[in-house]
């Protein structure tokens, strides 16, 4: 659990950001779980940044941490690897964000003090500043190393090697792109052109997805706070082929389903959008999963029966009635969702 007692350290968000990549790469928590433990204290505007750094981190962090190693004549210590996360902040802002690099540094070494270490301003700042004159000579050794400069773990480099001997150096640069943000219309709310004109008149820019019936494609992803409609339960956030699964599945008035690996809860919601009086299951192991199924739900106004059980454990939420239906998105490495779900290079 990150400590975000000192106010300080609460409304900075470098700091929160640099706290909450430590409790990713170092206690091995998932980055959603401690986002949204760790946001609620940030401006609407910071946490946005906090975000995106946090994101952008663990997308590069092979490549940082290379940099990092390069530029210090030693490795910190565990108790500051807090520290070296913000470092590794400093450099993904001055690689890749649009910020003044004298902006970027100065805050980054400014968040020292929020973290309660004034000590490690002077080596923040020298660590950043080097490489600020000497980027392109640190930026040319990443290519001496494999891991570093695909920014993936070696053993998962070397298993998409196996599996895609041709096509291996453009899945991992693929992986390392920003995601597209797919939406999905609640036919129960409205129509998919409906929708468009709404995000027409906020000057959002979007377009239908090709073979989805719900699906709308951004041009470019935003805050979610800013889709018109999206408290009132109008859209969700699904990617394009997840969507296929419940129009493919076609489900039909009265049907019951079984979705047996539900959580967060996308593909259950979008078979009630489809058929709202289908007589719907959904299960998952965990408790707090369950929940945020529940919260998706709850904002689109839809109803299931939601249950924590591990799915082979019947006695405890079957009642012996056969369904119509079962849907099994078993638990899997989560390879095919690096983009969105960078973290799991740490945790795989």
């Amino acid at each position: 659990m990150i400590n975000l007692a000192n106010s300080n350290r609460r409304n900075n968000p470098r700091a929160v950001a640099a706290l909450i990549i430590r409790q990713v790469c170092r206690h091995h928590h998932s980055l959603n779980t401690v986002l949204q433990q760790s946001l609620q204290p940030l401006s609407q505007q910071d946490r946005a940044l906090c975000q995106h750094l946090c994101y952008g981190v663990l997308r590069f962090q092979p490549q940082l941490e290379n940099i990092e190693r390069q530029l210090l004549r030693k490795p910190l210590r565990n108790k500051d690897s807090d520290i070296s996360a913000l470092i590794q902040l400093g450099l993904y802002q001055l690689r890749t964000m649009r910020l003044p690099d004298h902006a970027a540094i100065s805050e980054t070494v400014n968040a020292c003090e929020a973290l309660g270490k004034v000590w490690a301003k002077k080596l923040v700042n020298a660590t950043l500043r080097q490489y600020q004159r000497h980027s392109e000579q640190y930026q040319q050794q990443l290519r001496d190393d494999k891991t570093a400069y695909y920014a993936h773990p070696e053993w998962l480099i070397h298993r998409i090697q196996q599996d895609w001997p041709d096509q291996w150096q453009a899945i991992l640069i693929a992986n390392n792109a920003h995601p597209p943000l797919f939406l999905r219309v609640n036919q129960q709310y409205g129509c998919r052109e409906q929708y468009l004109h709404y995000l027409e008149q906020h000057n959002i820019t979007a377009t239908p997805v090709v073979g989805c019936h719900h699906g709308i494609l951004l041009s470019s992803a935003i805050d979610i706070s800013q889709l018109p409609f999206f408290d009132q339960g109008a859209v969700s956030v699904q990617d394009g082929a997840a969507q296929w699964v419940a129009q493919l599945m076609a489900p039909q008035s009265q049907q019951s389903i079984l979705d047996a690996c539900a959580a967060p809860g996308g593909k259950t919601c979008h078979l009630l959008e489809i058929a709202p009086d289908s007589v719907v299951t959904a299960l998952d192991i965990a408790s707090d999963r369950v929940e945020k199924i529940q919260q998706n739900l709850t904002r689109l106004k839809l109803t299931a029966t939601c249950h924590t059980s591990d799915a082979l454990d019947t006695s405890r939420w079957w009642s012996g009635q056969l369904f119509d239906q079962i849907l099994i998105d078993a638990p899997c490495s989560g390879s095919g969702v690096i983009r969105r779900h960078p973290d799991i290079k740490q945790l795989r």
